[in-house]
């Protein structure tokens, strides 16, 4: 297994991984391959992207999307997407995944990584087996835009 980085036009590589882990159990999303290009394109455009795979032989079992952000603490990278294709799941690919990316992105000097994931789930899980904490302090807000109003 090999973790690597990638770059915007690299969206494209990834799309069948990620339609196979989210399209099946346990999220069931319908995802597309143009709404996934759209989705983790947007991602991938901007400029504080960073982009990672992970590769068997030459085959993306799956990726990281993240973005970085500047705080006045230091730098941190907010991982947007992380997902490896059920084919390669529980084989430590995810694992793999997120201590290869970490490592290139200490290596340019991001200090944290951060995310949000469903709580009481096989993701919470994992990230908590890979060293993440709740932040008890923080919470997760949405509110629906009145598209009647426009």
């Amino acid at each position: 297994m090999q973790v690597r980085p990638l770059v915007p036009a690299d969206v494209r590589i990834l799309i069948p991984a990620f339609l196979d882990a989210f399209n099946g159990p346990p999220w069931h999303d319908q995802w597309t391959e143009a709404s996934a290009q759209r989705y983790l394109g947007g991602f991938a455009a901007n400029p504080a992207a960073r982009l990672f795979g992970i590769f068997d032989h030459d085959i993306p079992c799956g990726g990281l999307i993240g973005q970085i952000r500047h705080w006045w603490t230091g730098s941190e990278c907010f991982i947007d997407e992380l997902f490896i294709a059920p084919a390669h799941q529980g084989r430590g690919l995810g694992r793999a995944l997120v201590d290869g990316a970490e490592h290139l992105l200490a290596a340019e000097g991001i200090a944290a990584l951060t995310l949000l994931t469903e709580r009481d789930s096989a993701a919470e899980r994992f990230y908590l087996g890979r060293g993440f904490e709740h932040r008890e302090r923080l919470g997760f807000m949405s509110r629906m835009c009145d598209l009647q109003g426009r």
